[in-house]
């Protein structure tokens, strides 16, 4: 093998391929999560990768101020049993005339505190195929079939979807779409290829990735130039090997690897994925998604609502100060560095934060404008009840001084004809705003 070689030279290679992905779910939650629940189901997760800084961990691990939320783990075989009610002795699912099996492995929930969660749903299969009729990509409806298999042969039909959806009912949290497009549809898809051989140029890796985004079958190089959101990502060329370990693509919606790796011990590659790389991919669905939430919060607030605005602002106002992270600031690797920024830019995550700037300024003018008015308002009615003691202390002086001619009534006639005209301006005032 050279640096040469072709993709198609090596279909050996990718037969002996293992699969497993990350099924990010993305859910959100109106007052509270169902801690209770939580903890009872899953257990505390703490990052402890080295790809990313202490600072940035922190943001997670420690409790307090900057803290943005919780991460959980739970075992693929509990996550089985709460969501399908038992486990079984295998899974599959069927479309068309394939039928492919699958199995849970760890999952993880990241629970943030701008009202959005995530659930990693970690799952491993035998092709791409499989996780094809998983995810159903580019589809709102599904024509898969579950099937849990017993070990006496008897199977049983089961839901992903809703299984997916009243788990995360127990967990306090929904789906973040309202639309009633189906969770798993909206899902980012995390797939790890593990090889057990290494890659001779960024070529054949770049194909590979290509292939595993669009979930199709390593030992055809696949092909669509209607894909534009892409970016590559590879680690550095071993000069003594003269190949690389590992290479990804990332989208707006998937990030791809291959990894080479002789022990081919999938569980735990994909251990070391959830280490590694899933909290810089939760980190990145943590900002754009809280931007989302933002702006659907917002409008259901209403704008007299100023408790419910001051809360938003606040929120928001901390998210911008502890929960956005620079990629110079994540990491000391270049390529985890590029990893990151390639999630925000094919998100366009920038630009959302930069909206939620400008909805905060508006935010800020409404509520100026409303505190205008209440002045406006209050001096209004002060000035009105200003002239009315005025007309009380004219009384005082023409009934003490014109001993009740007709001078009274001229003057109180006047000085009423005037409170009439400011009252009637105030009026108009009040009414205008």
């Amino acid at each position: 093998m050279n640096k040469d070689t072709k993709y198609t030279d090596l279909r050996p290679l990718w037969k002996k391929a293992l699969f497993g992905s990350y099924l990010i779910l993305p859910l959100k939650y109106d007052d509270t999560p169902n801690k209770a629940y939580i903890n009872q189901t899953f257990k505390p997760f703490v990052l402890r990768t080295q790809d990313i800084g202490e600072n940035v961990k922190d943001l997670i691990n420690r409790q307090g101020s900057g803290n943005i939320g919780q991460a959980y783990r739970i075992s693929g075989s509990v996550l089985e049993k709460e969501l399908l009610g038992s486990t079984y002795e295998r899974l599959s699912v069927r479309k068309d005339q394939h039928e492919g099996v699958f199995s849970f492995l760890d999952s993880y929930l990241y629970v943030f505190h701008t009202k959005v969660a995530f659930l990693c749903v970690g799952i491993r299969y035998q092709d791409l195929m499989t996780l094809y009729n998983i995810c159903n990509p580019g589809y709102t409806k599904f024509r898969s079939v579950f099937l849990g298999h017993r070990a006496d042969g008897i199977a049983r039909h089961f839901s992903l979807e809703r299984a997916l959806g009243a788990f995360a009912e127990k967990c306090g949290l929904s789906n973040f779409f309202d639309d009633n497009s189906p969770a798993i549809v909206e899902a980012y898809v995390y797939t790890l290829a593990l090889l057990p051989g290494r890659f001779p140029n960024i070529e054949v890796m770049r194909q590979a990735t290509f292939n595993l985004h669009l979930m199709e079958d390593l030992n055809h190089p696949a092909e669509d130039e209607s894909e534009h959101d892409l970016r590559y990502v590879y680690a550095v060329k071993d000069q003594e090997l003269g190949s690389y370990s590992w290479g990804c693509c990332v989208s707006s919606q998937t990030i791809s690897y291959v990894n080479g790796d002789p022990s081919m011990n999938l569980k735990q590659a994909m251990t070391v994925q959830a280490r590694d790389g899933l909290p810089i991919v939760m980190i990145a669905l943590y900002e754009k998604f809280t931007c989302l939430r933002f702006t659907e919060l917002l409008r259901k607030s209403g704008e007299r609502d100023k408790q419910k605005l001051e809360a938003l602002k606040k929120m928001m106002l901390e998210f911008k100060a502890y929960g956005t992270v620079d990629p110079s600031n994540l990491s000391r690797w270049h390529n985890v560095k590029q990893i990151y920024g390639s999630l925000l830019s094919v998100n366009e995550t920038a630009n959302a934060i930069q909206d939620i700037d400008n909805k905060l300024k508006i935010l800020a003018e409404q509520q100026q404008d409303a505190e205008q008015q209440k002045s406006d308002t209050v001096f209004g009615i002060i000035s009105v009840f200003g002239v009315v003691s005025i007309v009380d202390s004219m009384l005082a002086i023409v009934q003490s001084l014109s001993g009740g001619q007709t001078l009274d009534y001229v003057t109180v006639g006047g000085t009423l004809a005037s409170l009439a005209v400011v009252i009637a301006i105030t009026l108009r005032k009040l009414k205008g705003k």
